[in-house]
């Protein structure tokens, strides 16, 4: 029972269950405050119809406003109109003011209400398009009073005190909601990336390529594309690390890396650090003889390359191997496939001498 109240009361306040991943916006906020105004607002109107009536409020004004609720509750509560939610919130807002009007300048009671509309103003339409209305609808209620002199000037400045510290204290509430939103979502993105980036070459790691490959070979199967993938490794590094040291290999790698990010051209290519030595690049929908060639290009750009050397003065030369593999998946088929088939070709790039390329 307790979790079909619970089920019942996400629905109501934000929508259908569909849309769960509104709770990890920042429009969560808004999405409960419309939902509460359109509900409430709508309970409102039909329990004191008979009352509206007899401060003057048209029926045709009535009417649209009953039906400007009902059609923003549905729409939220739909997955395509939520897609519609800047337009809806409008014209939520747009027709509790004019309605809030009403109740300000024919009621005795109207300023209570009053004072809920910069909470729900901001809430719904952020804070510089809610302080906008809130100053809109402040020089409404100016002109009430200059028109009327309905509360008198003392009673006039005790409300417009009231209106406004409101709006300053929501307004300052949704600054300070703003900055920790933007730093949550900065932490956000910078906790993403040191998870997907090996931190000696900058290139995504082997974490990311596994996300990478899986998603590339569905996509490759849906859509009929060949898939190739590059397999390089870099040639006797165990000696060179050996003989130059540690921080020399490292920088070999780098120097890798630098030459594999600056030759792709192609923003779905993604290049990787598969671990040690080892090099990856996914080449999606590409065929095996562009690929081959690429492939060709890389090894000739690393062969042409010096890298300087730390301790000593000197420059030192490196190559790589590299395997091609190139599938045109279908339904069941794997990843591995094509990892297994780069790999076997890596094994006898390396075989047949090194510093060469086999598909």
């Amino acid at each position: 029972m307790k979790g079909a109240l619970i089920k019942i009361g996400i629905w109501v306040f934000l929508g259908n269950y569909t849309l769960k991943k509104s709770l990890k916006t920042e429009n969560i906020l808004r999405v409960i405050t419309l939902n509460l105004i359109t509900l409430l607002g709508s309970a409102y109107l039909i329990a004191f119809f008979s009352i509206f009536h007899s401060i003057g409020m048209h029926p045709l004004f009535y009417a649209a406003l009953l039906s400007i609720f009902a059609v923003s509750f549905t729409l939220v509560h739909t997955e395509k109109g939520m897609k519609y939610f800047d337009y809806v919130k409008i014209a939520v807002i747009l027709g509790v003011m004019p309605f809030y009007g009403v109740l300000y300048a024919n009621t005795s009671h109207g300023y209570i209400w009053t004072f809920l509309l910069p909470l729900a103003i901001i809430f719904v339409m952020e804070l510089k398009w809610g302080l906008i209305f809130c100053l809109a609808y402040y020089a409404f209620m100016v002109a009430v009073e200059l028109k009327t002199g309905k509360y008198g000037l003392d009673l006039f400045a005790r409300y417009t005190c009231v209106f406004w510290a409101q709006a300053a204290l929501i307004a300052t509430y949704e600054t300070f909601r703003g900055i920790i939103r933007d730093r949550l979502i900065r932490d956000k993105k910078e906790i993403e990336y040191l998870s997907n980036i090996d931190h000696l070459t900058k290139l995504y790691n082997r974490r990311y390529f596994s996300e990478s490959v899986e998603r590339e070979f569905e996509k490759a199967i849906n859509h009929n594309e060949n898939i190739c993938f590059l397999m390089l490794d870099a040639d006797k590094f165990k000696e060179y690390n050996d003989t130059y040291g540690h921080l020399q290999g490292d920088e070999m790698l780098i120097s890798i890396a630098k030459v594999l990010k600056s030759i792709l051209r192609r923003s779905g290519d993604l290049v990787f650090r598969m671990g040690g030595e080892e090099f990856g690049i996914l080449l999606p929908n590409s065929n095996y003889d562009w690929a081959f060639s690429f492939a060709e290009k890389i090894r000739l750009e690393i062969e042409g390359m010096k890298v300087p050397l730390l301790n000593v003065a000197g420059e030192t030369k490196i190559t790589v191997s590299v395997g091609v593999a190139s599938v045109s998946p279908k339904s069941g088929d794997t990843p591995e496939t094509l990892m297994k088939l780069a790999d076997n070709n890596l094994y006898k790039a390396k075989e047949q001498g090194r510093n060469r390329v086999v598909g």
